[in-house]
């Protein structure tokens, strides 16, 4: 259980979703956090920025994938700028209900 803030930090979101169709769409999302430095010796600061995707093919398939960069800068874990990147695809099948 917690906050993705943290404590004596502060925090901005942001996302935007643009359906293609009914079923596929595409999603950008964009976070910031600040780390205060009174919390934490040298405070920090957080960066991550990322694209999201789904797309059916057919009623019972669906084909969903994503990409998430991420910058963080906190001198009490690492002395300098650290960034890495996560990817997932995912195929998904629905069977028809057995009657």
């Amino acid at each position: 259980m917690g906050t993705w803030v943290g404590r004596a930090s502060q925090g901005e979101q942001a996302w935007s979703t643009y359906w293609l169709t009914s079923r596929n769409k595409i999603q950008f999302n964009f976070r910031h956090r600040k780390i205060d430095g009174r919390y934490s010796p040298g405070g920090g600061t957080v960066d991550d920025a990322g694209v999201r995707a789904a797309v059916g093919f057919t009623n019972a398939t669906e084909l969903s994938g994503s990409v998430q960069y991420e910058k963080w800068s906190i001198p009490l874990l690492a002395t300098g700028p650290q960034s890495n990147v996560t990817a997932s695809v995912q195929f998904t099948y629905w069977p028809h209900s057995w009657k």
